[in-house]
């Protein structure tokens, strides 16, 4: 239900119950009924037949990944749960600012009130490496060299050199010894 609604800008409220209508663990209750006209930001509610001692108090925690902190505050709020805290991870599939997980995890069943971690996207992780020693190198051995440490060969112009043999690097725009970012 909660990738369904997602797209919509909803959230989902789930709510543990019973019910001699449906099979357990599918929904027998939702509001707002079917057909009502809703806005982004709204919240859904919906009732999941459990059986009776999983109905005692118990709320799931809601999938928020790639919620902003308020949607998801919002999202919590509405289960009957609170935010413990916030931690902050690098992740290469969330944008940074949006949730990439909780603790306890999505689904998960919990009492009314228990305190959820969110884990908030810094974004990829920024890998750098450092600048190896190519001044002096054939530009084949350059390339190779840059391309063992994450690196790629830029613009390339040759020049006259009085110290500096034919077909080798007089120098680069990144120093040797430099850190720089992987890719550059």
């Amino acid at each position: 239900a909660q990738s369904e609604l997602r797209p919509y800008g909803l959230y989902l409220s789930i709510q543990n119950g019973a019910s001699d209508d449906v099979e357990e663990g599918h929904i027998y209750r939702q509001s707002p009924t079917e057909g009502t006209t809703l806005s982004r930001g709204d919240t859904v509610t919906v009732w999941i037949n459990m059986s009776e001692s999983e109905t005692e108090e118990q709320v799931q925690v809601p999938d928020v990944t790639d919620y902003t902190y308020n949607q998801a505050s919002t999202a919590l709020e509405a289960q009957g749960l609170a935010i413990a805290g916030v931690k902050y991870e690098n992740s290469d599939d969330v944008a940074a600012d949006r949730v990439t997980r909780t603790d306890p995890a999505a689904g998960t069943s919990v009492d009314p009130g228990t305190k959820i971690t969110l884990y908030i996207s810094k974004g990829p992780e920024e890998k750098t490496t450092t600048m190896p020693q190519v001044v002096g190198t054939t530009l084949a051995d350059a390339r190779t060299l840059l391309a063992g440490n994450n690196l790629t060969v830029g613009q390339v112009t040759y020049e006259p050199s009085d110290s500096v043999a034919e077909g080798r690097v007089i120098r680069a725009s990144v120093s040797r010894g430099e850190t720089v970012d992987e890719g550059t």
